[in-house]
């Protein structure tokens, strides 16, 4: 099945080429969960393994790709400006400056994010349909009345790069007091905090609503590494069997002996 998601370049042209560019592969979607911190994070950055990072996740681990949907300012410089990160926003984010920390004071760059290397923009709407979550050529980030989470961003993009099997790591649907985030933030937000620990179970309930229509029409499999996620409507796989999963035939260091050999 071809997704018909359309994707743009830096100049808001229609891209070709990227769709299924992942496929067959299996693949990570993290989000910033405080299980996180539990797991061996940076076995993310190792050889075959895929990932896609959800907002400041991406900052976190070096993850293969990136999404968000808030504005520019919200994410580290440093994702932006990394070459081998590819980055995923709402089409209308491509002219929003990029915001940089030096020491411990944040500064707007002259920088666009249209200026940063591997980003590329797709269309958002505010409009949820079960049903066909995959099959329009704008992606849903959830609706104003059920609510709307970045992650579903990034189940949509895993399917448009080909993925069919996803893992998912750090996303607990529980924001904790006493950490928020996996790397550690606690910044006063008691508001946000308990608004999201709310919108946690309706959000679940629009995840398994999409897991019984649009993933199983598509054989989408999400799987969840964090066996205490209030996030129970997927499976639980251990974290080290889903990195075996997506690693595949892909060595950890390659064994370059002997492959211009003739006689081998």
């Amino acid at each position: 099945m071809i997704d018909p998601l359309k994707v743009h370049n830096r100049d808001r042209e229609i891209v070709t080429g990227l769709e299924g560019l992942w496929r067959p592969s299996n693949a990570f979607l993290v989000g910033s969960g405080p299980s996180f911190t539990s797991m061996r994070a940076r076995t993310l950055e190792k050889r075959g393994v895929a990932s896609m990072g959800i907002n400041n996740a991406a900052g976190f681990v070096r993850t293969s790709a990136m999404v968000f949907s808030d504005p520019v300012k919200k994410f580290h410089h440093g994702i932006f400006f990394d070459p081998t990160i590819i980055k995923f926003c709402p089409l209308k984010k491509l002219s929003n400056r990029i915001r940089a920390k030096v020491g411990d004071k944040f500064e707007t760059t002259r920088h666009h994010l249209r200026d940063c290397p591997c980003v590329f923009g797709f269309a958002t709407k505010k409009i949820f349909n079960p049903g066909d979550f995959f099959f329009t050529e704008w992606a849903s980030v959830g609706s104003r009345e059920s609510g709307m989470f970045t992650m579903f961003l990034g189940l949509r993009l895993l399917h448009f790069l080909g993925v069919r099997r996803v893992f998912l790591v750090g996303v607990d649907f529980n924001m904790p007091e006493e950490q928020h985030y996996c790397y550690g933030s606690r910044e006063q937000m008691e508001d946000f905090r308990q608004g999201n620990n709310e919108k946690y179970p309706l959000i679940a309930k629009m995840l398994n609503d999409l897991k019984n229509t649009s993933f199983k029409a598509a054989k989408f499999e999400v799987f969840n590494c964090n066996e205490d996620s209030r996030l129970s409507c997927f499976p639980y796989v251990p974290f080290i069997d889903a990195v075996g999963l997506c690693r595949g035939l892909t060595p950890e260091v390659p064994n370059l002996e002997g492959w211009y050999r003739k006689d081998l």
